[in-house]
């Protein structure tokens, strides 16, 4: 987390205030029309993609191999990558209860904006 806060600047640099929301990407409603770098990390659909997106790419990858390994009648890795399976269904089955405190959440908010309080604690 501190090398991002670091090397901010580089990521972002016409951000001035750091403690912003950056409300004016947040809410943007078409997204074609901003930057790769302010859609990646300003944006929440960019959040939700990457935030739920592992957890169902991963739970189709443990479910094909268990299936692949059970089709080639290889027990042991079909059990394996069966409990995997169920590992990564019941990690995105958590996320997904948890989604009302992650709904317009963005990497800025997470890795780079400062945090008023912290900066309060600080000095």
């Amino acid at each position: 987390m501190v090398s991002l806060k670091n090397n901010r600047k580089k990521l972002l640099p016409w951000v001035e205030d750091w403690a912003s929301s950056q409300d004016h990407i947040r809410l943007e409603r078409n997204i074609n029309k901003l930057s790769y770098n302010d859609w990646f990390w300003c944006h929440p659909s960019a959040y939700t993609l990457i935030y739920y997106g592992n957890s169902f790419l991963s739970l189709a990858i443990f479910i094909s191999a268990s299936l692949y390994f059970f089709y080639r009648e290889i027990m042991l890795l079909s059990i394996l990558f069966g409990g995997l399976t169920i590992y990564a269904l019941y990690k995105l089955i958590k996320k997904l209860n948890l989604r009302e405190l992650n709904r317009g959440k963005t990497f800025y908010d997470q890795y780079l904006r400062d945090d008023e309080l912290i900066e309060v604690i600080r000095q």
